[in-house]
Parts: structure tokens; C-alpha cells; sequence
């Protein structure tokens, strides 16, 4: 596994795509921070990261499976010795490395936050561990994105719909349940469930508000391993194809 996480760490920074990941995302995370209206207060700032965090992951993630389809490089990877798992696992930690240096550029906003005023530093700390999580379980999601399909700009875009419709999701199915009153109570608590389980981005508010709910915790790694699994099942029926 570190051999394929360090071949696709490295990758990154041969190319400008990964100098490019982090400029956009530092520009972006200063422009989120000079539209604050308080200094000590990063809450909001935190909360307004998620949309640039889910295009960023999505742009991270398009070529983690999709460009070794496109270049044909697939087959030697596949019979590589190590296993499919590991494969993933490999990749995965390598975009979840460059994610956590993006993460890191916000710290210069932190910083000076400090200097200037009075935050709450333990409401800063839950929010960077409920951002680590959320960005595991984007990234999982994001590389079985990758790997189902050869086009990278494919990937990227189904990637990051499907991130705009997790954001949205909850207040959708609330909007239905509104307006169906007459449905049973049966399917209330059918799409109720959903509401629960669905959006994986409002349930980062928590920690943006300075609590680390173990439930919270687990679901964040759950999605993780769920679509990490995910992938490589879909690696393994390649392999035998």
C-alpha cells in the first residue's frame, strides 16, 4: 500500500494539478474569511468551507481510477502484488493527503484570527476533526465515482452532483413530507430514516459548533468504509472480466 500511496502522492506535484488544487482552494478560503462579518467568530466560516470543500474533492478525486482506464495503465495495476484493498487504500490516502494540505492552508486564516481577537479554540479544534471526517467519506465516495467510470470530467461532474444532492437532500424529503400530509405514517418514517442517513455535510455542523458526537463519528466512518469496499468490489469485477 505505501508504494501505491507514495507513486500517487508524488504524482500530484510532478504535474501543476496538485499546486492547482491548493491555490484554488487557499484563494477561495480567503475570499470565505474576508466575507465574515465577525473576526472571533469562525463558526460561519467554517460552515461556508463545505461547497468549496465538495468541489475540491470532487476535482481531486476524477482521476484517481478514471485516468489509469483512460491511459491503460488499469491491467498492470490491477496485477500489481498487492491487493485490491490495498490499491484503494493507497489512493485513497493519497488524495486524502493533498486534501489535508488544503485543509492546512485555512490555518494562515487561524492565525491570524488569533493574533487580532479572542476564538474559540475548542470550536476551531472540533471543526477541523468534523472537516477530517467529512473529507474521508467525500473521498471514498468520490473514488468509486472514479472507478466506475474512464472519463475524468465524468467523474468529477457526477461526483460533484451528487455531493449538490446531499446538500440538498434533507430539505427536499422535509419540503415532501410537508406538502404529503396524507401520506401514512409508515412512509413518514420511511423518508424520515432517510433524512437521518442522507446528509452526511449538515451532519458536519455539529463539530462545527464544538461537538464531537460519537454517533456523528461513526456514521463519517462508516460511508468511509462502505464505498471504499464499494470500490474495490468494483476492481475485483474488472480483474476477472
Amino acid at each position: 500500500m505505501s508504494a501505491i500511496f507514495k507513486k500517487e502522492f508524488r504524482s500530484w506535484f510532478l504535474s501543476p494539478m496538485g499546486y492547482i488544487i491548493m491555490l484554488v482552494f487557499g484563494l477561495l478560503s480567503e475570499v470565505m474569511f474576508m466575507m465574515q462579518v465577525s473576526t472571533d467568530d469562525l463558526t460561519g466560516y467554517f460552515n461556508g468551507l463545505t461547497m468549496f470543500v465538495a468541489f475540491i474533492i470532487a476535482i481531486l478525486c476524477m482521476r484517481l481510477f478514471s485516468e489509469e482506464r483512460k491511459t491503460k495503465t488499469e491491467q498492470l495495476l490491477l496485477t500489481a502484488p498487492v491487493s485490491l484493498f490495498e490499491i484503494v487504500l493507497g489512493k485513497f490516502f493519497a488524495a486524502f493527503a493533498v486534501f489535508c494540505l488544503c485543509l492546512a492552508e485555512t490555518l494562515l486564516v487561524v492565525m491570524v484570527v488569533g493574533f487580532t481577537g479572542a476564538p474559540d479554540w475548542g470550536v476551531i479544534f472540533t471543526s477541523y476533526v468534523g472537516y477530517l471526517l467529512l473529507g474521508a467519506a467525500l473521498i471514498a465516495i468520490g473514488t468509486f465515482f472514479s472507478s466506475i467510470t474512464q472519463n475524468q470530467i465524468v467523474a468529477a461532474i457526477v461526483t460533484f452532483l451528487t455531493f449538490v444532492g446531499l446538500m440538498l437532500s434533507s430539505s427536499i424529503i422535509s419540503i415532501v413530507i410537508g406538502m404529503m400530509t396524507a401520506i401514512s405514517s409508515f412512509w413518514q418514517s420511511v423518508l424520515t430514516a432517510i433524512i437521518y442517513v442522507i446528509p452526511i455535510f449538515e451532519r458536519y455542523y455539529e463539530f462545527a459548533y464544538g461537538v464531537i458526537n460519537v454517533s456523528t463519528v461513526f456514521y463519517y466512518l462508516s460511508v468511509t468504509a462502505v464505498f471504499l469496499f464499494l470500490t474495490a468490489r468494483v476492481l475485483e469485477k474488472r480483474r476477472w472480466s
